[in-house]
């Protein structure tokens, strides 16, 4: 499961209070300090800009970033401190030119998914490749968004089938899919969210959480639904969702081909939901809301952030 960070500081949800708008509920959630910490690079591996996200090993005692601008994973223990680097920004044993997943395996060692070289790197706790195997090497499947998730050491990740890539169809592409730690596609299932095909922004991206009982939960950037699959026996169990009155959506298409201006323009004030967070209460989704400031700096400390729970 993921967890919410906001600077360097980890919040628990622990109670909320409620009214009711226009039949939406209005949570007002009170967020109690947990704990705090600053990343402490050594002399030799300063950091650059670090991905909002992180993962927890399955101990619970190591935390890794992505590096935005090094093309990097840093992992530090919980009291901040520096404990080791994987990737090196070339083509050799422990190059990695994109980060474009990653996650740790049960033994404390790290995956990562570099989709410009289109290979799966396993790292030792030292740093280094012990596994290098080949990916999407037949494009039966395109990669489609920035969400790896490793649950009981098999890799879950969002595809689109490659005849629908040009053309989303909801009903027919593959939604997610599982891979073994050699690379190999080992299942297809789920569809993307209906959404998708009065969809104003094309974004294919979907975030994802698994929970320890083994549900996978999936939910569209662009939409505020959230749809749900057993691991079990990948069955669909069921959606939820509301659009709150703060979530809005692009009155015009937003294609990639219109000039920049014009996409800032059409998306400025566009809501994106940013990621979704199980716990054994709450369903939270982290959405964000685009601002002509972001546009103008590209400053994650320029968009709005709403927590919807």
């Amino acid at each position: 499961m993921k967890n919410l960070l906001v600077g360097t500081v980890i919040l628990l949800i622990v109670g909320t209070a409620c009214n009711s708008e226009n039949g939406v509920k209005e949570t007002l959630p009170k967020l109690v300090k947990v704990d705090s910490l600053i990343l402490q690079p050594d002399s030799q591996h300063l950091f650059g800009m670090f991905y909002e996200d992180f993962k927890i090993n399955e101990q619970g005692n190591n935390l890794a970033f992505y590096d935005r601008i090094k093309e990097k994973v840093f992992v530090f223990d919980r009291k901040g401190r520096f404990v080791q680097v994987y990737g090196e920004n070339n083509k050799g044993p422990n190059g990695i030119l994109n980060v474009a997943g990653y996650d740790f395996i049960s033994n404390g060692n790290i995956a990562i998914l570099d989709m410009q070289q289109r290979l799966l790197k396993i790292f030792d706790q030292n740093g280094e490749v012990i596994k290098s195997s080949p990916v999407f090497e037949d494009e039966k499947f395109f990669y489609s968004g920035l969400e790896f998730l490793i649950y009981k050491d098999e890799i879950y990740l969002p595809i689109i089938d490659s005849k629908y890539y040009n053309n989303p169809n909801p009903d027919s592409s593959s939604l997610i899919g599982k891979l073994d730690l050699n690379g190999n596609f080992t299942k297809t299932f789920g569809k993307y969210d209906p959404f998708l095909s009065t969809d104003n922004q094309y974004m294919l991206d979907s975030n994802f959480d698994i929970t320890n009982a083994g549900i996978i939960y999936t939910n569209l950037s662009s939409s505020y639904g959230i749809r749900y699959y057993d691991l079990n026996d990948y069955s669909y169990l069921g959606s939820f969702g509301v659009q709150f009155p703060s979530f809005s959506l692009p009155k015009k298409e937003v294609k990639l081909n219109l000039p920049i201006s014009e996409i800032t323009k059409r998306m400025t004030g566009a809501s994106t939901t940013y990621s979704i967070h199980s716990t054994e209460n709450y369903f939270v989704q982290h959405v964000q809301v685009l601002t002509e400031e972001w546009f103008e700096n590209v400053n994650n400390e320029n968009k709005e952030n709403l927590l919807v729970l």
